[in-house]
């Protein structure tokens, strides 16, 4: 209940009418398929209670009366699960080799480990160079599932890529969460109802390593359960990597298929499978006939044209500031050398030195022996007016 988040005033009134236990919940209302039984016994005044107005509110369609029903479907799927187990363990046999758990997804019943060993020890004597490692040897879910089509009065269906796993993928997720702690209620019929492991699509990455491997175990669980021959599934898996893995350069703008156009392409080649498998085809000659005859593989694996990735135009650069004018200057008519000042000035002939510090407007001294002319270079000679650098091209 603290895992549904059942309101506590719900939970009073249960424990109140003396349901204690699951079977209480699951045997009391057997005949209502949607809860409907449950709801209708809650008084007037526990709604109130909850926060709702009976006369005003369809109490029915309320969040609390969505918990009430989850928390009776649950508490059904666990008995059932153990009816369930209790059956198959007694009618097992060896024409049906089966043992419990069951799915609770309705999936057919796990084959027995004698089961398993027997269908390995067949498939090492017909294909002795046929290595069977835990990554190659498929997982119990998906021999019990293929087992279970190949059954008389079955029909072969689709089986999604999710459950496609070896035994050592298999083993690996349910030992994950076998180590996870029970803290609640909820969590205890979560691991009483035994959720199958399934490797999430988002967790897929179409590789060629990836995509072999997922063909050899998927390939080998059909040959083990004796519906396939190993060398004509090869063939099939074969072409249909080739063409899904197969490079373009980069001249040709085309690229192979993605992870989702994969997937569709595989379900679509397994709806054509069991069409054929309908009109009495054996799987043998269906996979041939996909592989050699028909050109459906070839389509639904044809190259794609590659897009290419828009560009980003590059932000613009902001535009330069214009240079702050002094007030009371005048833009001088040779500023291309602004900053090029003589040292010295001809005078009658000779050399005089030119006062820098008179240049920048700080030289102070009445005897200065340096001459107090301007510098600014213009046409190649020194100004020589009586100004320094500084107010060069001034109006005064």
């Amino acid at each position: 209940m603290n895992e549904l988040d059942i309101p506590e005033k719900a939970r009073q009134w249960i424990q109140a009418q003396g349901f204690l236990t699951i079977s209480d919940m699951a045997f009391t209302f057997v005949q209502s398929t949607d809860g409907n039984a449950l709801l209708q016994q809650i008084p007037n005044e526990t709604w109130t209670a909850l926060g709702f107005n009976p006369d005003t509110t369809d109490v029915m369609t309320t969040v609390v009366a969505g918990k009430l029903r989850r928390l009776l479907a649950q508490c059904r799927m666990v008995v059932q699960q153990f009816s369930s187990s209790a059956v198959t363990s007694t009618t097992s046999t060896p024409l049906n080799p089966v043992t419990s758990p069951v799915w609770h997804e309705l999936a057919p019943p796990r084959l027995t480990p004698e089961a398993v060993a027997q269908m390995v020890e067949t498939f090492q004597t017909n294909y002795p160079g046929e290595l069977l490692t835990p990554d190659t040897t498929p997982s119990i879910r998906l021999l019990s599932v293929i087992h279970h089509y190949m059954k008389p009065g079955q029909a072969i269906k689709y089986i999604p890529w999710q459950i496609r796993m070896s035994q050592k993928q298999y083993q690996e997720m349910t030992e994950a969460k076998t180590h996870k702690a029970i803290r609640s209620e909820a969590q205890l019929l979560g691991a009483l109802w035994d959720e199958t492991p399934e490797i999430p699509l988002d967790s897929m990455r179409l590789s060629s390593e990836w995509l072999m491997k997922t063909q050899c175990v998927f390939r080998n669980a059909w040959v083990m359960v004796g519906a396939a021959h190993l060398q004509i599934f090869k063939k099939f898996d074969d072409k249909f990597f080739t063409l899904a893995t197969r490079r373009h350069s980069a001249e040709s703008m085309l690229r192979s298929v993605n992870l989702h156009e994969l997937l569709e392409a595989d379900k679509y080649l397994w709806g054509e499978v069991v069409t054929m498998l309908q009109q009495k085809w054996s799987l043998n000659d269906a996979l041939n006939e996909l592989t050699s005859a028909r050109a459906d593989m070839f389509g639904l694996l044809q190259p794609r044209p590659r897009q290419n990735t828009p560009k980003i135009p590059a932000a613009p650069k902001p535009p330069k500031k214009p240079p702050i004018k002094k007030p009371g200057l005048k833009q001088s008519d040779h500023s291309d050398q602004p900053n090029k000042l003589a040292t010295f000035i001809m005078e009658e002939g000779k050399k005089r030195p030119l006062c820098q510090r008179f240049q920048k407007g700080t030289c102070t001294s009445k005897g200065c022996k340096y001459a107090h002319l301007c510098a600014v270079m213009v046409n190649g000679k020194p100004c020589g007016h009586k100004h320094g650098a500084h107010a060069h091209g001034s109006k005064t």
